[in-house]
């Protein structure tokens, strides 16, 4: 799950050895199987990556920041969710036809994503009709939550959760904070207040963290990026106290 980009994909069958395919091959989407799998064609130019297509269909490239590319094939297809809008009277699931996702037939990066068999991508809506947020905002009003659990690799069964739509109220026991967005700007912006650890607050004056009149500064929250990036200022004070 990535709060930082837009498209959502999964790794193919059709995906080849050849092309670093990560995963474990039985556990991709089988698009050849499905009948509502529908690759986009190559004249749908707001859709494409310009200038490359594959096999007459619409392609993308996705960089991400750590270092890994996904690339393959934009497709329609039917997405089943927990529960929302168009529910199955009986199951309870909600299905959205015709979502724009893309079928991954190459994929490279760091051994630690060797895993990974697709990518959620939660970035908002105005980043455009490949965006799942942009996608589905009628039906979830622009709303969603998530809680990551402390990572454990002994753990087996630690789980977080994602909540889309009105059904992210936040259960008993968790507090939230709200994501900023800006209209010249990607990314889920926080009011980051103060810095703490152990409940020692860090001398760093809130201005600091603030998105500035100019469109400069502020904080961004991105769910794919492994690293904290602080301003000089800030980090000057945070590793001065840290050492101390």
């Amino acid at each position: 799950m990535d709060t930082g980009s837009e498209l959502i994909w999964v790794q193919c069958e059709d995906c080849q050895k050849r092309n670093k395919c990560f995963g474990n091959p039985p556990d991709f989407f089988k698009n050849t199987k499905s009948n509502s799998y529908n690759p986009i064609p190559s004249d749908t130019q707001r859709l494409c990556y310009l200038g490359k297509c594959i096999n007459d269909f619409c392609s993308y490239i996705t960089h991400y920041a750590d270092e890994f590319t996904a690339e393959g094939i934009l497709a329609f297809e039917t997405f089943t969710f927990g529960n929302g809008p168009r529910q199955n009277d009986i199951t309870g699931e909600s299905m959205i036809y015709n979502l724009i996702f893309g079928c991954n037939r190459y994929f490279s990066g760091p051994d630690h994503m060797k895993h990974t068999i697709g990518l959620l991508g939660l970035g908002w809506g105005d980043w455009g009709p490949k965006s799942l947020m942009s996608q589905i905002k009628t039906q979830i009003e622009d709303i969603f939550s998530y809680c990551f659990p402390h990572y454990d690799e002994s753990a087996i069964d630690v789980q977080g959760y994602l909540k889309l739509g009105l059904e992210g109220n936040l259960e008993d026991g968790f507090s939230s904070t709200a994501l900023l967005q800006f209209e010249d700007s990607d990314y889920y912006y926080l009011n980051l207040e103060v810095i703490s650890v152990n409940n020692k607050k860090f001398p760093i004056l809130s201005s600091v963290f603030i998105r500035k009149n100019n469109d400069e500064g502020g904080t961004i929250i991105d769910s794919g990026n492994a690293f904290t990036d602080l301003t000089p200022r800030a980090y000057k004070v945070l590793n001065k106290t840290m050492l101390a």
